[in-house]
């Protein structure tokens, strides 16, 4: 029986890799080794207040939710990316944390996911 997920669409994720899984591992991978300086970059723009750095790094996360079908991450990366968008600068902080925690959770659920269609609980 599958696991409970609140954060990804399993079902979305099964129905677009279903011939490929392997690729949606591969995307996972390579964003775990990446996600840390993404967010590096990220951190440092919403602490001198680059509403330029944190739009474009902003957008850069919302295009990675969406390969892994975690909606909440996606809209809170938009919300950060609009932020830097409009220069509301006093928002940023605000908005990193709550990226950050998505972030975390989206990487966790993802991790569990794999590991249950790897083991053939999907």
């Amino acid at each position: 029986m599958m696991e409970n997920f609140s954060i990804i669409d399993t079902e979305k994720i099964l129905y677009e890799y279903k011939d490929d899984f392997e690729i949606f591992e591969e995307l996972y991978d390579d964003y775990l080794k990446q996600y840390s300086d993404l967010f590096k970059v990220l951190i440092d723009a919403v602490k001198s207040k680059d509403s330029e750095n944190v739009r474009y790094h902003a957008h850069a996360i919302k295009g990675i939710a969406s390969n892994f079908y975690s909606e909440k991450l996606k809209s809170t990366a938009f919300e950060l990316e609009m932020m830097g968008k409009n220069s509301e600068t006093s928002k940023f902080d605000e908005g990193l944390k709550i990226l950050e925690e998505y972030n975390d959770r989206t990487i966790e659920e993802l991790r569990r996911f794999i590991d249950s269609v790897n083991s053939g609980n999907c």
